[in-house]
């Protein structure tokens, strides 16, 4: 299997999971990206407030935010975001915006 192969199906269990978490919520799930590519893999609308979920299949040591998920916070003001891992853990705040690094095994306890 190829790392991008790997990648692929690591952001589809991702999907299967929040698919699953939400199914009975009335929230609905999509993605985000702009004219000029910058992109968000899932954002959970719940309402008032999206809610952006970026996934990381590589290995993640450091709580680094791509452009990307910056260009959503600064866009529409989330209170909270997350950045899905294989194991990395961490919180830190952009811009009033609560960013969570949370492990992928760690999703089925999360309250949304």
């Amino acid at each position: 299997m190829r790392a991008d192969d790997a990648g692929f199906l690591f952001q589809n269990l991702i999907f299967q999971i929040l698919r699953e978490k939400i199914q009975l919520s009335g929230s609905r799930l999509h993605f985000w990206r702009t004219k000029d590519k910058a992109e968000v893999d899932f954002v959970i609308e719940t309402g008032a407030d999206p809610l952006p979920v970026e996934v990381k299949y590589g290995a993640v040591n450091s709580s680094s935010v791509r452009r990307s998920l910056r260009s959503f916070i600064d866009h529409y003001k989330p209170k909270e975001a997350f950045v899905i891992t294989k194991s990395y853990r961490d919180n830190i705040i952009i811009n009033k915006t609560a960013v969570e690094f949370l492990p992928f095994f760690e999703l089925y306890r999360k309250k949304w």
